[in-house]
């Protein structure tokens, strides 16, 4: 009798963990049904992204079919930058406004040709100078001067994420980010158009200023940040973004260890980075080769799997 007794009790425990579980599994179900998600495209639309820009394309096209699949809330916005010196002089513009229809931005991402340029958009935006950190912080509405560029879209003013949205950057370039195109949103000692090299570690120094006001944006508004780069043209990327070598994930970019990668950026004197700054900090920041942007394994593992990190 005894026996049966510790039997019994043996399994309302196990039940009892059981339901519990069931009971947790399905909050976190339904927190995660109940989810928006608004996602930006900065794409980098200079002359220097024509080797990449086909990837780029198919990459997003093949995201966003999978999107629609799966019928999630999302929006998405698209923001193009890449400037020259005058007569070729543009803003970063706003390009596509919030949409949920993934046929829309689809249509706005293959207008930009494979120079590099977006006719459609500007009669000319091959510009050389990349100023993503910059572009970044206004798409957050955390610089001085926040107001993108319009023409196309209408209205005026910042990009308005919805209040309760998981805020999700696609940051796309094959550049270091350059100066400020506003004079305004730049810091002390930023007067060259391209960061030094060896990029500083100074934390006094106007260029890394900006590094860490982008990564406290970034945190403040708890948005998860996802960079495709390229390290070919000067070695600064890797020290303003990370390096994609550094990444501790499985062959298939599955299984990203945020923890690994952290301890791995630090070995290797990144610890200032982008990545690590917000890594540190306990966000979402992932950082891969752009030539590898339309790998199915990617688009499943990085992109795809934005919606649950």
């Amino acid at each position: 009798m005894a026996m049966n007794k510790v039997v019994v009790l043996f399994i309302i425990v196990i039940l009892t963990i059981f339901i519990l579980s069931c009971s947790d599994m399905l909050e976190r179900y339904l927190a995660e049904a109940d989810a928006v998600f608004d996602y930006v495209f900065v794409i980098d639309a200079s002359g220097s992204m024509s080797a990449e820009i086909i990837e780029v394309k198919s990459a997003l096209t093949s995201f966003l079919d999978v999107m629609n699949s799966m019928n999630v809330d999302a929006r998405y916005a698209i923001v193009i930058h890449g400037w020259a010196n005058p007569p070729f002089d543009f803003p970063h513009e706003l390009v596509l406004d919030w949409t949920a229809n993934e046929e829309e931005v689809k249509t706005a991402v293959n207008m930009i040709s494979e120079s590099g340029a977006v006719p459609d958009f500007q009669n000319n935006h091959s510009g050389g100078y990349d100023s993503s950190f910059e572009v970044i912080r206004m798409v957050l509405n955390s610089a001085v001067n926040n107001n993108l560029d319009r023409t196309y879209t209408g209205d005026s003013g910042s990009l308005v994420f919805r209040s309760n949205c998981k805020k999700k950057i696609i940051l796309i370039t094959d550049e270091d980010s350059d100066i400020p195109y506003y004079a305004e949103n730049r810091f002390p000692g930023q007067i060259t158009t391209d960061p030094p090299s060896p990029f500083p570690t100074d934390h006094e120094n106007g260029w890394v200023q900006e590094l860490n006001a982008t990564a406290d944006a970034l945190i403040t508004h708890n948005a998860s940040l996802y960079i495709f780069m390229s390290k070919e043209y000067h070695g600064r990327e890797i020290s303003q973004y990370g390096d994609y070598a550094l990444q501790i994930q499985n062959a298939d970019y599955s299984g990203f260890d945020p923890a690994a990668t952290l301890s791995n950026l630090a070995a290797n004197e990144l610890g200032g980075c982008l990545q690590a700054r917000l890594l540190q900090a306990g966000r979402t920041a992932r950082v891969t080769d752009i030539m590898q942007i339309d790998n199915p394994d990617v688009i499943e593992n990085v992109l795809v799997r934005s919606l649950y990190d």
